[in-house]
């Protein structure tokens, strides 16, 4: 802020006449009077001794008295610096002249006045020029209170200073991004006029003007901290560094070899290379153009057909600022067709025998048509032609397929029959040869006769065996009513049987009559060496089995055993059906199930009380009849020792432990020797002696007050517990007939009463009035 303009008079003239007043108010006033807020609660100052702090001797200056305890004014009093320092030589011996005392809060010791009787008529128009710190910049537009918080505060806290406190130190009120890694003197490379990042006061060594690409960077990217060549290693060195050249801050694309060429053509260091063709002081980085010998250190020498070429066809210098240099400068070797030239063969030749080859052993430097590629270099290759092969087009075998823009295949051409000819047999031949035709076709014609000796089991899979051998071809191999697009009315076998061994596929050829019941489900695959059908069928008749019998366990998992080894197989399996190529029925047809559990096939007598959804409850290890019952006679007796608490949920303790089964289980049904219980709760089987007296929500909790199932008349009763009477001394004593009473029921009958009964005496006992009346 700046003295001038109105506001400025205005406030001098303002000054000038608080100044006469408070001065004739002075005159008027007597003295002492209170001190100033911020000494008045100082203990040295207190009382009648106060006055000599400051007043010892008679002094009237003041001078020593208030530097006793300001000693930071002192000290710039007696070293002339500083605002107090600066001002006139009879000021600075009379603080009493400014800072007016004994007028307690009604006239502040630093105030507009203080300052106006200092010099300073606008305390916020304040120059700093004499305190040594000059406002430039940025700091000449901050407010007195950005710099010094506490500057017109009514009342600074005992050593706070309003303005003394501040340092002209940048770090004191800046943070420093440094870190202190340089001197506090900011103002050295930064100034104050510009923004921080702009450094507006360092200049460069003349060695590398911070021109073109260099300006506007930060000088971190340069100088990285911690380095050699940092801002504090260079500050703190006595000697310059020397210059860099461009590759020890910037990374080469050009490989070693080009740069070592170019070095030793133009008598260069290698770092001094880049400006032979780069010019530093372009904001682009350009890319000037080779000499035929700078070309040739580049391993890639002008001659014919490139001689006649401008740069940019080859290195598109149009699309530089799209592209990278290694796209633009790919090192390309005089060889090396494909960097420039598209592949019409999509990289075929990159592998193979041709490989690394390049264009050169097929097409001249000046014509890319016609090829040199004949039979003798196709001798070269995995698929040297002969017979028919060596007439046919190089279309024929090469052909680009349904796609006009598709390149020649070459190197996927194929050297099998199949790669090019259709297989007529779809792939249903198998062995190691099963594509090579010759092994019975003639080389000349696919028409030809096959030859003699066809070895069906090598080249099916499948060995002819049993009735098999007898059959003729046509039985399996239906003829066709019309030759197909080879030729062939020789029909195919079903797909299934494709590799298939005996007994494997059959269902392929014959229906399964078992209906899939042998298949996985955890089965032997094999037996003896068999698989499928053999396992059990012989080749020459379905009826002759294998073996001396079934295994009945380990073809269904199911043992016969009991009652179900005496039985005939009809009694479970029953008749097949009419057309089902089979004598037995299969359980499914029968039951609907497949009869591993017993109640697939018998009834449950039971009705489920022992099987929640087909598991067992309360505990037990099964759900299987055979806990209870064995295979020789259901309707025998049940196995001992039944869990009567793990089946049923009812624990057989005391007297139920001793009691016959059919006194709980009575009304035995058909099939049951025993029937079922009413329930498991005590009301289920007994009649509630005290008519639902204790009865909660419906129920009854007999084991509240009756112990174990051993006597009913074994009680667990605590009266101050389970009661709303507490029994004392007099009432202890008493046999519990005397308060609960038999009292007569509705219908008829008596119950002895316990709730409801009152507890209060005279609910009991009549009054003795009461009682003589009576």
């Amino acid at each position: 802020m700046k003295w001038g303009g109105a506001r400025l008079w205005l406030t001098g003239v303002s000054l000038g006449a608080v100044l006469i007043l408070v001065l004739h108010d002075v005159r008027e006033r007597p003295s002492p009077g209170p001190l100033a807020p911020v000494h008045e609660g100082l203990p040295e100052l207190s009382g009648t001794t106060g006055c000599e702090a400051c007043h010892a001797g008679g002094e009237s200056s003041m001078r020593s008295a208030c530097g006793a305890c300001h000693d930071d004014v002192e000290q710039d009093l007696a070293r002339g610096a500083g605002f107090h320092g600066a001002m006139k030589l009879e000021s600075r011996e009379d603080c009493g002249a400014c800072h007016v005392e004994h007028y307690g809060a009604e006239l502040p010791l630093v105030g507009e006045l203080a300052f106006a009787l200092a010099g300073v008529s606008d305390v916020r128009a304040f120059e700093h020029g004499h305190v040594e710190f000059g406002l430039q910049g940025a700091h000449d537009d901050l407010g007195c209170e950005d710099c010094h918080p506490i500057a017109f505060a009514e009342r600074p806290g005992r050593g706070e200073l309003r303005f003394g406190d501040a340092t002209q130190r940048c770090v004191s009120c800046h943070e420093d991004p440094h870190r202190g890694d340089y001197s506090d003197d900011c103002s050295r490379c930064h100034g104050q006029e510009l923004p921080f990042a702009a450094v507006a006061s360092f200049e460069h060594p003349a060695d590398l003007p911070l021109a073109g690409p260099h300006a506007g960077i930060a000088c971190e990217e340069c100088h990285a901290p911690g380095s050699a060549r940092s801002i504090v290693a260079l500050s703190d060195s006595t000697r310059p560094a020397a210059a860099r050249g461009c590759v020890a801050c910037h990374a080469s694309p050009h490989r070693e070899e080009f740069v070592a060429g170019v070095a030793d053509l133009e008598g260069l260091l290698l770092e001094k290379t880049c400006g032979t063709c780069h010019d530093e002081r372009e904001l682009e980085f350009s890319e000037a153009g080779l000499e035929p010998a700078q070309h040739v250190a580049a391993g890639f020498d002008l001659d014919v057909p490139h001689a006649e070429l401008e740069c940019d066809a080859c290195h598109q210098e149009s699309f530089a600022p799209a592209s990278s240099f290694a796209v633009r400068h790919p090192g390309r070797g005089r060889r090396s067709c494909e960097a420039c030239h598209d592949d019409p063969h999509d990289g075929q030749f990159e592998s193979g025998a041709f490989a690394g080859s390049g264009c050169a052993v097929c097409h001249a430097d000046d014509a890319f048509l016609p090829a040199r590629f004949g039979v003798d270099l196709h001798a070269r290759s995995d698929f040297p032609l002969r017979g028919s092969h060596r007439d046919a087009a190089c279309e024929a075998c090469h052909g680009a397929g349904d796609s006009p823009s598709a390149s020649l295949r070459f190197a996927d051409a194929g050297d099998r029959c199949s790669d090019c000819h259709a297989d007529a047999h779809r792939g249903r031949l198998v062995g190691e040869d099963s594509q090579d035709c010759a092994q019975c076709h003639q080389p000349t014609r696919f028409a030809d006769r096959a030859r003699e000796g066809f070895d069906h089991e090598g080249r099916t899979a499948f060995a002819l065996e049993g009735a098999h051998v007898a059959a003729t071809c046509e039985l399996c191999h239906r003829p066709r009513r019309t030759p197909d697009r080879f030729g062939r009315r020789f029909g195919r076998a079903p797909a299934a049987s494709r590799g298939s061994g005996p007994g494997e596929g059959c269902a392929s050829c014959h229906e399964d009559v078992h209906g899939g019941s042998f298949d996985g489900g955890g089965l032997p695959e094999r037996v003896d060496g068999r698989t499928g059908c053999a396992r059990c069928h012989r080749s020459t008749d379905f009826r002759d089995l294998h073996g001396p019998g079934f295994d009945h366990l380990g073809w269904t998992g199911f043992p016969l055993a009991g009652a179900h080894d005496a039985i005939a197989c009809q009694a479970c399996h029953g008749v097949a059906p009419p057309g089902a190529g089979r004598s037995l029925g299969l359980v499914a047809e029968r039951y609907g199930a497949r009869g591993d559990r017993c109640a697939d096939c018998h009834d449950d007598p039971h009705r489920g009380r022992f099987s929640r959804d087909g598991s067992p409850v309360l505990g037990a290890t099964s759900s299987s009849c055979e806990l209870c019952h064995d295979t020789e006679d259901f309707r025998g007796r049940a196995r001992d020792g039944f869990d009567h608490g793990g089946w049923t949920g009812f624990v057989l303790e005391g007297e139920h432990a001793r009691t016959r089964c059919e006194a709980c289980h009575v009304e035995p049904r058909q099939s049951m020797r025993l029937g079922r219980t009413p329930g498991g709760n005590c009301e289920d089987c007994h009649s509630d002696p005290h008519v639902a007296q204790f009865s909660v929500g419906g129920r009854t909790d007999c084991a509240g007050c009756h112990v174990g199932s051993e006597s009913f008349t074994r009680l667990h009763f605590d009266h101050a517990l389970d009661s709303r009477f507490t029994l004392d001394e007099q009432h202890s004593g008493l046999a519990c007939s005397a308060c609960h009473r038999p009292w007569p029921l509705p219908g008829g009958g008596k119950a002895v009463r316990y709730k409801p009964l009152g507890v209060e005496c005279t609910d009991c006992h009549r009054a003795a009035e009461g009682e003589r009346g009576r």
